[in-house]
């Protein structure tokens, strides 16, 4: 959908690394990399610009696994 190049954008220009996806069910999945305040940034940009589409919810899941990716991308 249109959202996820919107996420991608607001993701790189925040510098977090990660992923976003559309799950079959219609929901999308983020995974995302960086420091917590960033990351709550991102969120508050997904809540306000969503895209074309709307958002009924977000569930958020925050941990101290240690993952790294090299980017942010849109996966299929």
């Amino acid at each position: 959908t249109c959202a996820l190049p919107i996420l991608k954008e607001f993701a790189e220009e925040l510098k977090i690394t990660g992923y976003v996806k559309n799950l079959k069910d219609g929901s999308v999945e983020v995974l995302a990399i960086g420091d917590r305040k960033i990351l709550e940034k991102l969120l508050e940009e997904i809540e306000k610009k969503p895209g074309h589409g709307s958002i009924s919810s977000i569930k958020k899941n925050f941990t101290k696994k240690e993952l790294t990716l090299e980017n942010f991308e849109i996966r299929y």
